[in-house]
Protein backbone atom coordinates (compact mmCIF):
# COMPACT_ATOMS: atom_id res chain seq x y z
CA UNK A 1 0.00 0.00 0.00
CA UNK A 2 1.30 3.36 -0.80
CA UNK A 3 1.86 6.09 1.50
CA UNK A 4 1.36 9.80 0.74
CA UNK A 5 2.85 12.72 2.50
CA UNK A 6 2.30 16.17 2.02
CA UNK A 7 5.48 18.48 2.17
CA UNK A 8 4.67 22.38 0.87
CA UNK A 9 3.28 22.16 -2.88
CA UNK A 10 4.68 19.00 -3.31
CA UNK A 11 3.14 15.07 -2.51
CA UNK A 12 5.91 12.22 -1.73
CA UNK A 13 4.83 8.91 -2.72
CA UNK A 14 6.74 5.96 -1.16
CA UNK A 15 5.97 2.48 -1.85
CA UNK A 16 7.35 -1.15 -1.05
CA UNK A 17 9.69 -2.97 -3.86
CA UNK A 18 10.11 -6.12 -1.94
CA UNK A 19 13.02 -7.22 -0.15
CA UNK A 20 16.70 -7.79 -0.35
CA UNK A 21 18.73 -10.62 0.46
CA UNK A 22 19.04 -9.61 3.99
CA UNK A 23 14.84 -9.56 4.20
CA UNK A 24 15.00 -5.74 4.68
CA UNK A 25 12.22 -4.19 2.80
CA UNK A 26 12.98 -1.77 -0.15
CA UNK A 27 11.13 1.30 -0.67
CA UNK A 28 10.69 3.38 -3.82
CA UNK A 29 10.01 7.15 -3.46
CA UNK A 30 9.09 9.77 -5.74
CA UNK A 31 7.73 13.38 -5.60
CA UNK A 32 4.63 15.01 -7.43
CA UNK A 33 3.68 17.96 -7.73
CA UNK A 34 0.19 19.45 -9.27
CA UNK A 35 -0.49 21.74 -11.35
CA UNK A 36 -1.21 25.24 -10.42
CA UNK A 37 -4.53 25.94 -11.70
CA UNK A 38 -5.68 22.37 -10.25
CA UNK A 39 -7.89 22.76 -6.71
CA UNK A 40 -6.99 20.82 -3.51
CA UNK A 41 -9.98 18.52 -4.52
CA UNK A 42 -8.36 17.90 -7.71
CA UNK A 43 -5.54 17.65 -6.29
CA UNK A 44 -6.17 14.73 -3.97
CA UNK A 45 -7.29 12.91 -6.69
CA UNK A 46 -4.66 12.82 -8.46
CA UNK A 47 -2.33 12.07 -6.13
CA UNK A 48 -3.90 8.80 -5.48
CA UNK A 49 -4.13 8.33 -8.97
CA UNK A 50 -0.18 8.64 -9.30
CA UNK A 51 -0.12 6.40 -5.94
CA UNK A 52 -1.68 3.56 -7.99
CA UNK A 53 0.37 4.39 -10.96
CA UNK A 54 3.85 3.99 -9.06
CA UNK A 55 3.20 1.11 -6.85
CA UNK A 56 1.95 -0.54 -9.63
CA UNK A 57 5.01 0.21 -11.75
CA UNK A 58 6.78 -1.22 -9.03
CA UNK A 59 4.58 -4.62 -9.34
CA UNK A 60 5.19 -4.56 -12.51
CA UNK A 61 9.19 -4.99 -12.28
CA UNK A 62 8.82 -8.02 -10.84
CA UNK A 63 5.88 -9.52 -12.94
CA UNK A 64 4.17 -9.80 -9.96
CA UNK A 65 0.99 -7.56 -11.20
CA UNK A 66 -1.95 -9.08 -12.30
CA UNK A 67 -2.60 -9.21 -16.59
CA UNK A 68 -5.57 -6.76 -15.83
CA UNK A 69 -3.91 -3.99 -13.83
CA UNK A 70 -0.65 -4.76 -16.09
CA UNK A 71 -3.00 -3.93 -19.36
CA UNK A 72 -4.38 -0.75 -17.83
CA UNK A 73 -1.22 0.39 -16.77
CA UNK A 74 -0.40 -0.06 -20.34
CA UNK A 75 -3.36 2.21 -21.35
CA UNK A 76 -2.18 4.55 -18.95
CA UNK A 77 1.15 4.54 -20.61
CA UNK A 78 1.43 3.71 -24.09
CA UNK A 79 -2.36 5.22 -24.94
CA UNK A 80 -3.07 7.64 -23.30
CA UNK A 81 0.08 9.66 -24.13
CA UNK A 82 -0.17 9.14 -27.48
CA UNK A 83 1.98 6.74 -28.40
CA UNK A 84 -0.75 4.59 -29.85
CA UNK A 85 -3.43 5.99 -31.99
CA UNK A 86 -6.85 6.31 -30.76
CA UNK A 87 -9.10 4.15 -32.54
CA UNK A 88 -6.21 1.34 -31.65
CA UNK A 89 -7.08 2.32 -28.38
CA UNK A 90 -10.91 2.48 -28.73
CA UNK A 91 -10.51 -1.26 -30.50
CA UNK A 92 -8.41 -2.57 -27.71
CA UNK A 93 -10.74 -1.42 -25.45
CA UNK A 94 -13.93 -3.45 -26.55
CA UNK A 95 -11.81 -6.33 -26.28
CA UNK A 96 -10.99 -5.91 -22.73
CA UNK A 97 -13.84 -7.48 -20.65
CA UNK A 98 -13.74 -11.06 -22.72
CA UNK A 99 -9.81 -10.84 -22.11
CA UNK A 100 -9.95 -9.82 -18.25
CA UNK A 101 -12.73 -12.37 -17.84
CA UNK A 102 -10.05 -14.95 -18.83
CA UNK A 103 -6.92 -14.48 -17.69
CA UNK A 104 -7.53 -10.46 -16.09
CA UNK A 105 -6.89 -12.42 -12.66
CA UNK A 106 -3.57 -14.29 -13.44
CA UNK A 107 -0.15 -12.50 -12.79
CA UNK A 108 1.94 -11.18 -16.07
CA UNK A 109 4.23 -14.04 -15.13
CA UNK A 110 1.72 -16.68 -15.16
CA UNK A 111 -0.03 -16.08 -18.46
CA UNK A 112 2.32 -18.81 -20.45
CA UNK A 113 1.74 -19.95 -24.15
CA UNK A 114 -0.29 -22.55 -22.72
CA UNK A 115 -2.89 -19.86 -21.06
CA UNK A 116 -2.73 -17.88 -24.22
CA UNK A 117 -3.66 -20.66 -26.39
CA UNK A 118 -6.48 -21.62 -23.93
CA UNK A 119 -8.17 -18.60 -24.49
CA UNK A 120 -8.02 -18.14 -28.16
CA UNK A 121 -9.03 -21.81 -28.37
CA UNK A 122 -11.97 -20.80 -26.06
CA UNK A 123 -12.57 -17.60 -28.38
CA UNK A 124 -13.44 -20.21 -30.88
CA UNK A 125 -15.95 -22.09 -29.24
CA UNK A 126 -19.59 -22.30 -30.90
CA UNK A 127 -21.94 -20.15 -28.72
CA UNK A 128 -19.07 -17.59 -27.47
CA UNK A 129 -21.05 -14.80 -29.16
CA UNK A 130 -23.65 -15.22 -26.70
CA UNK A 131 -23.76 -13.57 -23.15
CA UNK A 132 -26.47 -13.97 -20.28
CA UNK A 133 -28.20 -11.15 -21.30
CA UNK A 134 -28.15 -11.19 -25.10
CA UNK A 135 -28.59 -13.95 -27.54
CA UNK A 136 -26.62 -12.79 -30.75
CA UNK A 137 -28.25 -13.91 -34.02
CA UNK A 138 -26.55 -15.30 -37.09
CA UNK A 139 -23.17 -17.08 -36.49
CA UNK A 140 -22.31 -18.46 -33.18
CA UNK A 141 -18.75 -18.46 -33.75
CA UNK A 142 -16.46 -15.32 -33.58
CA UNK A 143 -14.53 -14.63 -37.20
CA UNK A 144 -11.02 -15.70 -37.59
CA UNK A 145 -10.60 -11.96 -37.70
CA UNK A 146 -11.79 -10.87 -34.94
CA UNK A 147 -9.71 -14.14 -33.02
CA UNK A 148 -6.89 -12.76 -34.36
CA UNK A 149 -7.23 -8.80 -33.39
CA UNK A 150 -7.70 -10.71 -29.46
CA UNK A 151 -4.46 -12.19 -29.96
CA UNK A 152 -3.05 -9.22 -31.42
CA UNK A 153 -4.32 -7.30 -28.53
CA UNK A 154 -2.92 -9.65 -25.72
CA UNK A 155 0.69 -9.76 -28.01
CA UNK A 156 0.90 -6.24 -27.62
CA UNK A 157 0.83 -6.16 -23.99
CA UNK A 158 2.80 -8.72 -23.48
CA UNK A 159 5.44 -7.07 -26.01
CA UNK A 160 4.99 -4.10 -23.30
CA UNK A 161 6.09 -6.90 -20.06
CA UNK A 162 9.04 -8.11 -22.60
CA UNK A 163 10.42 -3.88 -23.12
CA UNK A 164 9.80 -3.23 -19.28
CA UNK A 165 11.46 -6.72 -18.58
CA UNK A 166 9.22 -8.10 -16.25
CA UNK A 167 9.08 -11.71 -18.63
CA UNK A 168 11.71 -12.79 -20.75
CA UNK A 169 9.83 -13.51 -23.96
CA UNK A 170 6.43 -13.09 -25.34
CA UNK A 171 3.99 -15.77 -25.24
CA UNK A 172 1.71 -14.79 -27.31
CA UNK A 173 4.16 -16.37 -30.30
CA UNK A 174 3.35 -19.24 -32.09
CA UNK A 175 0.15 -19.20 -30.77
CA UNK A 176 -2.28 -21.84 -33.55
CA UNK A 177 -5.36 -19.96 -34.46
CA UNK A 178 -8.04 -22.18 -36.34
CA UNK A 179 -8.74 -22.06 -40.09
CA UNK A 180 -12.79 -21.05 -40.80
CA UNK A 181 -14.62 -21.11 -43.76
CA UNK A 182 -14.35 -17.27 -45.11
CA UNK A 183 -17.83 -16.63 -46.60
CA UNK A 184 -17.68 -15.40 -50.41
CA UNK A 185 -16.71 -11.71 -50.57
CA UNK A 186 -19.91 -9.39 -51.96
CA UNK A 187 -18.15 -7.54 -54.71
CA UNK A 188 -20.06 -5.06 -57.40
CA UNK A 189 -19.49 -5.94 -61.15
CA UNK A 190 -18.54 -3.55 -63.26
CA UNK A 191 -22.05 -3.43 -64.55
CA UNK A 192 -23.30 -2.44 -60.36
CA UNK A 193 -21.12 0.31 -60.72
CA UNK A 194 -21.35 1.85 -63.72
CA UNK A 195 -24.87 1.75 -62.98
CA UNK A 196 -24.88 3.27 -59.66
CA UNK A 197 -22.46 5.75 -60.42
CA UNK A 198 -25.03 6.73 -63.60
CA UNK A 199 -27.35 7.51 -61.25
CA UNK A 200 -25.76 9.34 -58.56
CA UNK A 201 -24.67 11.75 -61.82
CA UNK A 202 -28.11 11.94 -62.46
CA UNK A 203 -30.04 12.69 -58.49
CA UNK A 204 -27.32 12.44 -56.27
CA UNK A 205 -25.37 15.71 -54.68
CA UNK A 206 -22.18 16.64 -56.25
CA UNK A 207 -19.72 15.69 -53.29
CA UNK A 208 -21.54 12.16 -52.70
CA UNK A 209 -21.48 11.27 -56.80
CA UNK A 210 -17.26 12.35 -56.39
CA UNK A 211 -16.77 10.44 -53.36
CA UNK A 212 -17.99 7.38 -54.71
CA UNK A 213 -16.16 7.67 -58.12
CA UNK A 214 -12.67 8.03 -56.41
CA UNK A 215 -12.98 5.36 -54.06
CA UNK A 216 -14.26 3.15 -57.54
CA UNK A 217 -11.34 4.60 -59.01
CA UNK A 218 -8.37 4.07 -56.67
CA UNK A 219 -9.69 2.08 -53.98
CA UNK A 220 -9.01 3.85 -50.84
CA UNK A 221 -10.08 3.39 -47.44
CA UNK A 222 -13.09 5.59 -46.21
CA UNK A 223 -11.29 7.10 -43.82
CA UNK A 224 -8.68 8.03 -46.20
CA UNK A 225 -11.44 9.17 -48.51
CA UNK A 226 -13.31 11.22 -46.25
CA UNK A 227 -9.80 12.66 -44.23
CA UNK A 228 -8.77 14.18 -47.72
CA UNK A 229 -7.98 17.82 -48.05
CA UNK A 230 -7.80 20.44 -51.44
CA UNK A 231 -4.23 20.79 -50.67
CA UNK A 232 -3.89 16.74 -51.35
CA UNK A 233 -5.05 17.26 -55.15
CA UNK A 234 -3.04 19.01 -57.67
CA UNK A 235 -5.28 20.09 -60.47
CA UNK A 236 -2.72 20.95 -62.42
CA UNK A 237 -0.53 17.74 -62.84
CA UNK A 238 -3.54 15.29 -61.77
CA UNK A 239 -2.08 13.60 -58.49
CA UNK A 240 -4.39 13.40 -55.21
CA UNK A 241 -1.94 12.94 -52.34
CA UNK A 242 -3.31 10.52 -49.52
CA UNK A 243 -1.65 11.55 -46.14
CA UNK A 244 -4.36 11.49 -43.65
CA UNK A 245 -7.60 9.76 -42.62
CA UNK A 246 -10.94 10.91 -40.88
CA UNK A 247 -11.44 8.85 -37.33
CA UNK A 248 -14.20 8.94 -34.75
CA UNK A 249 -14.01 8.11 -31.17
CA UNK A 250 -16.95 9.27 -28.65
CA UNK A 251 -14.32 11.30 -26.80
CA UNK A 252 -13.22 13.24 -30.32
CA UNK A 253 -15.67 12.82 -32.38
CA UNK A 254 -14.93 13.19 -35.90
CA UNK A 255 -11.10 14.01 -36.41
CA UNK A 256 -8.27 13.58 -39.08
CA UNK A 257 -5.40 11.48 -37.88
CA UNK A 258 -2.15 10.15 -39.59
CA UNK A 259 -2.94 7.06 -42.45
CA UNK A 260 -3.00 3.35 -41.15
CA UNK A 261 1.07 2.91 -41.75
CA UNK A 262 3.85 4.46 -43.59
CA UNK A 263 2.68 2.37 -46.96
CA UNK A 264 -0.71 4.18 -46.79
CA UNK A 265 0.75 7.61 -47.54
CA UNK A 266 0.80 7.56 -51.21
CA UNK A 267 0.43 9.52 -54.26
CA UNK A 268 -1.72 8.49 -57.17
CA UNK A 269 -2.27 10.23 -60.85
CA UNK A 270 -6.32 10.82 -61.47
CA UNK A 271 -7.80 10.29 -64.96
CA UNK A 272 -8.78 14.09 -66.39
CA UNK A 273 -12.25 12.96 -66.20
CA UNK A 274 -11.83 12.61 -61.99
CA UNK A 275 -9.96 15.53 -62.09
CA UNK A 276 -12.76 17.67 -64.08
CA UNK A 277 -15.15 16.57 -61.32
CA UNK A 278 -12.99 17.29 -58.46
CA UNK A 279 -12.58 21.08 -59.97
CA UNK A 280 -16.67 21.16 -60.04
CA UNK A 281 -16.69 20.30 -56.10
CA UNK A 282 -14.42 22.43 -55.62
CA UNK A 283 -16.22 25.29 -57.48
CA UNK A 284 -19.25 24.33 -55.44
CA UNK A 285 -18.10 24.22 -52.17
CA UNK A 286 -16.22 27.92 -52.81
CA UNK A 287 -19.56 29.28 -53.45
CA UNK A 288 -21.20 27.56 -50.74
CA UNK A 289 -18.44 29.11 -48.30
CA UNK A 290 -19.61 32.49 -49.44
CA UNK A 291 -23.47 31.85 -48.62
CA UNK A 292 -22.92 30.57 -45.14
CA UNK A 293 -20.13 33.24 -44.28
CA UNK A 294 -19.08 32.94 -41.06
CA UNK A 295 -21.20 29.93 -40.67
CA UNK A 296 -19.05 27.79 -42.53
CA UNK A 297 -17.76 24.79 -40.17
CA UNK A 298 -14.91 23.21 -42.18
CA UNK A 299 -11.22 25.24 -40.94
CA UNK A 300 -9.13 22.32 -42.58
CA UNK A 301 -10.18 23.04 -46.03
CA UNK A 302 -11.61 19.35 -46.55
CA UNK A 303 -13.03 18.05 -49.90
CA UNK A 304 -16.37 16.03 -48.55
CA UNK A 305 -18.25 18.13 -46.58
CA UNK A 306 -22.02 19.34 -46.65
CA UNK A 307 -23.14 22.59 -47.97
CA UNK A 308 -22.82 24.43 -44.22
CA UNK A 309 -18.99 22.83 -43.89
CA UNK A 310 -19.58 20.34 -41.16
CA UNK A 311 -17.54 17.36 -41.75
CA UNK A 312 -19.09 14.02 -43.04
CA UNK A 313 -18.24 10.90 -41.05
CA UNK A 314 -17.99 7.33 -42.13
CA UNK A 315 -21.34 6.25 -40.77
CA UNK A 316 -22.87 9.39 -42.66
CA UNK A 317 -21.98 7.60 -46.00
CA UNK A 318 -22.77 4.32 -45.16
CA UNK A 319 -25.92 5.54 -44.10
CA UNK A 320 -26.39 7.09 -47.56
CA UNK A 321 -25.26 5.04 -49.57
CA UNK A 322 -27.82 1.95 -47.85
CA UNK A 323 -30.67 4.30 -48.63
CA UNK A 324 -29.40 5.77 -51.71
CA UNK A 325 -28.95 1.19 -53.09
CA UNK A 326 -32.73 0.96 -51.62
CA UNK A 327 -34.42 3.44 -53.31
CA UNK A 328 -32.83 2.94 -56.78
CA UNK A 329 -33.11 -1.10 -56.36
CA UNK A 330 -29.29 -1.57 -56.06
CA UNK A 331 -27.48 -4.41 -53.80
CA UNK A 332 -25.80 -2.83 -50.80
CA UNK A 333 -22.66 -4.06 -50.01
CA UNK A 334 -21.00 -1.43 -47.88
CA UNK A 335 -18.66 1.11 -48.53
CA UNK A 336 -15.89 -1.20 -48.42
CA UNK A 337 -17.22 -3.37 -51.08
CA UNK A 338 -15.58 -0.39 -53.43
CA UNK A 339 -12.35 -0.86 -52.43
CA UNK A 340 -12.34 -4.12 -53.26
CA UNK A 341 -13.91 -3.73 -56.69
CA UNK A 342 -11.36 -1.13 -57.29
CA UNK A 343 -8.86 -3.81 -56.14
CA UNK A 344 -10.62 -7.07 -58.42
CA UNK A 345 -10.35 -4.91 -61.39
CA UNK A 346 -6.79 -4.00 -61.90
CA UNK A 347 -5.64 -7.17 -60.82
CA UNK A 348 -8.43 -8.70 -63.62
CA UNK A 349 -6.84 -6.43 -66.27
CA UNK A 350 -3.36 -7.77 -65.65
CA UNK A 351 -1.91 -5.44 -63.48
CA UNK A 352 0.72 -6.92 -61.35
CA UNK A 353 0.19 -7.41 -57.72
CA UNK A 354 3.22 -4.82 -56.20
CA UNK A 355 1.42 -2.08 -58.05
CA UNK A 356 -2.09 -2.59 -57.10
CA UNK A 357 -0.62 -3.33 -53.24
CA UNK A 358 1.31 0.13 -53.76
CA UNK A 359 -2.23 1.73 -55.22
CA UNK A 360 -4.57 0.46 -52.17
CA UNK A 361 -1.85 1.71 -49.55
CA UNK A 362 -1.16 -2.42 -48.55
CA UNK A 363 2.33 -2.22 -46.40
CA UNK A 364 3.31 -5.33 -48.59
CA UNK A 365 2.58 -7.13 -51.96
CA UNK A 366 1.63 -10.22 -49.62
CA UNK A 367 -1.49 -8.47 -47.48
CA UNK A 368 -2.67 -8.18 -51.54
CA UNK A 369 -2.26 -11.64 -52.29
CA UNK A 370 -3.81 -12.95 -49.26
CA UNK A 371 -6.88 -10.60 -49.60
CA UNK A 372 -7.50 -11.19 -53.56
CA UNK A 373 -6.41 -14.60 -53.60
CA UNK A 374 -9.15 -15.74 -55.94
CA UNK A 375 -9.14 -12.56 -57.80
CA UNK A 376 -5.18 -13.29 -58.39
CA UNK A 377 -5.72 -16.75 -59.49
CA UNK A 378 -8.57 -15.86 -61.82
CA UNK A 379 -6.35 -13.42 -62.99
CA UNK A 380 -3.45 -16.07 -63.95
CA UNK A 381 -5.58 -18.37 -65.68
CA UNK A 382 -6.63 -15.87 -67.96
CA UNK A 383 -3.09 -15.11 -68.63
CA UNK A 384 -1.78 -18.66 -69.31
CA UNK A 385 -4.92 -18.77 -71.28
CA UNK A 386 -4.35 -15.59 -73.62
CA UNK A 387 -0.76 -18.06 -74.42
CA UNK A 388 -2.94 -20.93 -75.00
CA UNK A 389 -4.97 -19.13 -77.71
CA UNK A 390 -1.78 -17.18 -79.00
CA UNK A 391 -0.04 -20.66 -79.35
CA UNK A 392 -3.23 -22.45 -81.39
CA UNK A 393 -3.79 -19.29 -83.25
CA UNK A 394 0.05 -20.09 -84.38
CA UNK A 395 -0.45 -23.12 -85.03
CA UNK A 396 -3.52 -22.34 -87.29
CA UNK A 397 -1.56 -20.09 -89.41
CA UNK A 398 1.19 -22.15 -90.05
CA UNK A 399 -1.49 -25.50 -90.65
CA UNK A 400 -3.14 -22.79 -93.26
CA UNK A 401 0.01 -22.00 -94.74
CA UNK A 402 1.12 -25.99 -95.36
CA UNK A 403 -2.25 -26.59 -96.74
CA UNK A 404 -2.18 -23.81 -99.28
CA UNK A 405 1.72 -24.91 -100.10
CA UNK A 406 0.19 -28.24 -100.73
CA UNK A 407 -2.58 -27.18 -103.25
Amino acid sequence: MATIQKRGDSYRIRVSDGYDVHGKQIMRSMTWTPPPEMTERQAKKEVNRQAVLFENSKLAASGNIKFEVFAEQFFHDCVDNGKLKENTRDSYRRMTKRTYAAIGHLRVDKVTHAVVQRFINNLQEPGIKHTKTKTCTGKETLSEKTVRNYLSFVSTIMSYAVDLEMIPSNPCHNIKIAKTKKEKRKVYTAEDVQQILNAMQADAPLVRYAFFVLIASIGYRKGEGLGLTWENIDFNTGVISIKQESEYTKEKGVYTDSPKSESSVRCLKLPAEIIEILRKLHLQESENKLKVGDQWNDQENHVFVNDTGRFLANSSMYNWLNRYCQKHGFNFYGLHSFRHFAATQMVYHGIDVETVSGVLGHSNATITLNIYTHEVAYAKAAAVKQVVNAIQTSNDQTTTKLNDREK
